[in-house]
């Protein structure tokens, strides 16, 4: 019983916010701040795989999302999103059929990515 309900808990506690340990901070403003966790980025040399968290302060709810990046290229994709309200309950989450690609724009928080990540 100890085991099924450590377990439990376990898998709860990856799917909350605050899961992952290392969050830094990348771009933020009075509306939305845009983090990436540090201990989640993969590569293969011109890929990326890693997790971004975006807090909304408007929307009041926090977006978890798992990302990639293509360096030769300036895109940025994404394969899933799940959205907590700002205390951490479960709003849903959405996995992508195929990643949707976005060409990377100046200025914005994957932009700050790209360049720490690709240049």
């Amino acid at each position: 019983m100890k085991a099924l309900l450590f377990g439990g808990l376990l898998a709860l506690s990856a799917a909350l916010p605050a899961a992952a340990v290392d969050w830094v901070l990348v771009a933020g403003d009075s509306v939305k701040e845009h983090y990436i966790d540090n201990d989640s980025i993969r590569t293969d040399g011109q890929n990326f795989l890693y997790n971004t968290k975006v807090i909304d302060f408007q929307r009041q709810e926090i977006n978890i999302t798992k990302q990639g990046m293509n360096c030769n290229n300036a895109l940025s994709y994404g394969f899933t999103m799940t959205r907590f309200t700002m205390n951490g309950r479960l709003i849903n989450s959405v996995t992508f059929n195929e990643p949707n690609f976005v060409k990377i724009r100046e200025g914005s928080a994957p932009s700050i990515i790209y360049q720490s990540l690709c240049l």
